[in-house]
């Protein structure tokens, strides 16, 4: 969980860039990731089983 943390807030670093230089496929791939990350940390917050 805690990996799982640390990349949901170093990609929204990640987008912030890909956002400045106007990459928008890369920044919605990141975002993609993002999301993914987040998720992983509410299930396992949650108690959750599930494990990726």
């Amino acid at each position: 969980m805690e990996a799982a943390g640390y990349l949901a807030e170093a990609l929204s670093e990640l987008i912030q860039i890909a956002q400045v230089h106007r990459l928008d496929v890369l920044c919605y791939l990141l975002d993609m990731a993002r999301m993914e990350a987040g998720e992983i940390v509410r299930i396992q917050k949650r108690g959750g089983s599930q494990r990726r």
